[in-house]
């Protein structure tokens, strides 16, 4: 036998002196209206609160996870990792793609990722600092939940840093084991600090390959904020955002991969080698089969049950 989660077990411990309190809260109240009415009044029934506890662990046991009994289950045979670098800097509010660039880059991520199987992802948003929004898993619908709740909010810290986001994604991928590892920054290409290409070249010898996705276009467009028509200078004039490719296809080529247009990012995910990995037969093997269900019946039962006890002990 074992357990999804043991560690609520421990509520069992816990369960113990509670169920002790409350008896002695019932002796004092029993004592309490014995001295108020100088009567006698008959032990209260001691089968109610029994059933009570005994469903109050039922149901700890059921939170815990009990698993017994094997039986046969797919596994999925284990591909490569990607882990996407996503700008969330203001300049990806950029509405010069049809919406802004920053949705657009969450919606080719997410095409990109809809046909995966086994391949574990991960999702680092970045600024003017980055931070490791989720790290690598297979868990598809937890990724797609952290990339849709990415944005300009995430980080605090204003500006554009590429070499922070390489940095970060290298400390990300460290210790993961040896398969194919990509790397796939989504940005407009603005850059405030530099020393990107020395950070994607460490990225490279580390045993990641970086690919550059290219949001936004060489006209642009204002920055929608600060204002109803964007953000303006300190002449007046409106601050237009430019995609800047020369900068990510450097970044790219020093971490050994290229630069593609934001729309051909589901297409290079299902060229790489890892993607490739996944589609090897599935493994079968036996695992312990969920029986959390037969203590949660229990304790249902005994909290119906326990409402009929009290009215019968009542005189």
């Amino acid at each position: 036998m074992e357990w999804g989660a043991p560690g609520y077990l421990w509520l069992l411990l816990a369960g113990a002196p509670l169920f002790l309190l409350a008896l002695g809260s019932a002796r004092r109240a029993r004592l309490s209206r014995q001295q108020l009415t100088g009567g006698r009044e008959e032990a209260p029934h001691l089968l109610p609160w029994g059933v009570a506890a005994a469903a109050m662990m039922l149901l700890v046991a059921a939170l815990a996870g009990p698993r017994f009994g094997e039986e046969p289950r797919e596994r999925l045979a284990q591909g490569g990792d990607i882990l996407f670098l996503l700008d969330t800097s203001r300049s990806m509010l950029t509405r010069d793609l049809g919406q802004s660039r920053l949705d657009a880059a969450k919606e080719a991520v997410r095409k990109a990722t809809a046909g995966l199987k086994g391949e574990r992802v991960g999702l680092v948003a970045f600024a003017g600092s980055a931070f490791l929004v989720c790290p690598l898993t297979t868990d598809y619908a937890l990724f797609d939940q952290v990339l849709k709740e990415a944005g300009e909010q995430t980080l605090p810290l204003p500006g554009t840093s590429l070499a922070a986001a390489l940095k970060e994604a290298r400390r990300a991928l460290q210790g993961e084991g040896g398969e194919p590892k990509v790397v796939v920054l989504l940005s407009d290409g603005e850059d405030h600090e530099g020393e990107y290409a020395a950070a994607a070249r460490a990225l490279d010898a580390a045993g990641a390959r970086l690919y550059a996705v290219a949001a936004g276009t060489s006209p642009g467009g204002p920055i929608p904020l600060a204002g109803a028509g964007g953000q303006k200078d300190r002449d007046g004039n409106f601050v237009l955002s430019r995609l800047r490719p020369e900068t990510l296809r450097q970044a790219a080529q020093a971490g050994g991969g290229g630069m593609v247009d934001i729309a051909a990012l589901p297409g290079l995910l299902a060229t790489l080698p890892l993607q490739n990995s996944a589609a090897k037969p599935a493994a079968s093997r036996q695992a312990q089969r969920e029986r959390f269900q037969v203590p949660l019946a229990l304790a249902l039962a005994l909290l119906c049950v326990e409402p009929l006890l009290l009215f019968r002990g009542r005189p």
